[in-house]
């Protein structure tokens, strides 16, 4: 189900690899570019969530509904769920709307089957 539900979210024009990490860190399902190191990959994720929650916090702004890195060569999405972060890594001309979109729907299926 989760490789089915990443293999999807891979095929959306611009995305170039996705993973599911538990907020712990650990890898869940990774559909990632070759290359990657997919422990540090989730481990990163963990964090950079875990930081965005206690900035939204120290600013208060609320909860954490979705993140995006941008660097050089392309984009970095996370959207988490209760137990799961998801990430997209993108090129850099995308839709980011539809990507959008389409990771709050991944995450509901992702969740429903954890």
């Amino acid at each position: 189900m989760l490789e089915k539900i990443l293999a999807d979210l891979n095929g959306l024009e611009g995305v170039t690899g996705s993973l599911v990490s538990g907020k712990d860190g650990l890898v869940i399902a990774e559909r990632a570019p070759e290359g990657t190191d997919i422990d540090l990959a989730c481990a990163m994720a963990s964090t950079l969530f875990g930081t965005g929650e206690k900035a939204m916090k120290e600013l208060k702004q609320g909860d954490v509904i979705q993140s995006m890195v941008e660097g050089s060569a392309g984009k970095t999405l996370l959207i988490a769920g209760k137990e799961a972060i998801l990430v997209a890594m993108t090129s850099t001309d995308v839709n980011l709307g539809l990507i959008r979109i389409e990771m709050r729907r991944c995450i509901k299926e992702i969740e429903e089957s954890l």
